[in-house]
Order: structure tokens, then C-alpha cells, then sequence
């Protein structure tokens, strides 16, 4: 198996996308080298924008590929370049490395400097943070002891303090 073989396999679920009527990306899920899922765009037929092909394969598979991660090499292929949303669902389950076909110059976000692009820019909401801070801090605080996963965000945390 290689990367052209699985991306051969996107680019199938792309057009099975584009045959429904949704936006014609495609992506792939292997664990060391082995096919693990596939699937499609589905924001028009499932009338969820967020239904891109990557977060919602990766979400669905969330359980199994976290488990996967520490042993195994998780890869993603998509056949368009992952969007912010995507690239930090995979960051956040453990992708290994991303492979994709075609660039998105509008919306791809592998690129730190992609957030600079006008489409981001304008999508960007008004962040506002630090409301209710010290409590969230506390519930946050009294979760993480004990929990050896959690060691390095509780040191982060600690540091941080409860009001900076």
C-alpha cells in the first residue's frame, strides 16, 4: 500500500460526494499503513456545514483511533487541503501527518500563515476571554489531579495560576 493507492480511494469518496450534490472532497484514515475508514463532504446532504470529510470521518472514529495513536501511525488523506477546523480535529485525535491532493487557497489551514488569507480573516468571530475565569479555573484545577494523562496541562495550568 502506498499514498497514491489511498488517495485513489479519496478521491472515489470525493466523487461519490459530488454525484450527491456536496462539495467534492474525499479522505482516508489508515493505522500503520492499513486502511482504517473513508468518507465524503456531506454539508449539503446532511445540511451541517460542518461535515467535512476529515472532521466527521475522524470524529466518528475518535475511540479508536485515540486508542491507536500511541502504538500505531494514524495518517490522513484528503483529497483538499485540510480547513482549520479539520487540521485541529486531526491534531486533537493524534493524526501522525496529513497528506493532501489539491491546495485550498481559500480555506487551507496546514500552513500557520493560511490564517492570514482574506476568507479566514472575514470568518474570524470576535474573541472575547476571561469572563468567569477564576471559577473555570477552579473546576478545571479539581479535574486534572491524579489523571497521569493530564500531567503536562496541569503543570501548564499551574503555572498559568488562577488570575493572570
Amino acid at each position: 500500500m502506498n499514498d497514491e493507492y489511498f488517495m485513489n480511494i479519496a478521491l472515489e469518496e470525493a466523487q461519490k460526494a459530488f454525484d450527491r450534490g456536496d462539495f467534492p472532497v474525499g479522505a482516508v484514515l489508515t493505522l500503520d499503513g492499513k486502511f482504517y475508514a473513508k468518507g465524503g463532504n456531506t454539508q449539503v446532504s446532511g445540511s451541517n456545514l460542518s461535515l467535512h470529510a476529515e472532521s466527521a470521518m475522524i470524529i466518528q472514529h475518535s475511540p479508536e483511533i485515540r486508542k491507536a495513536r500511541k502504538t500505531k501511525r494514524v495518517e490522513l488523506y484528503s483529497t483538499l487541503e485540510p480547513c482549520i477546523m479539520c487540521f485541529g480535529t486531526a491534531v486533537q485525535n493524534g493524526v501522525h501527518r496529513i497528506v493532501y491532493a489539491c491546495p485550498d487557497p481559500f480555506g487551507g489551514a496546514t500552513d500557520i500563515n493560511s490564517v492570514s488569507r482574506d476568507w479566514v480573516k472575514e470568518r474570524i468571530p470576535v474573541v472575547e476571554g476571561g469572563l468567569l475565569r477564576e471559577k473555570s479555573y477552579d473546576l478545571i484545577m479539581k479535574y486534572m489531579p491524579g489523571k497521569e494523562s493530564w500531567k503536562n496541562v496541569l503543570k501548564a495550568f499551574e503555572e498559568m495560576g488562577r488570575s493572570q
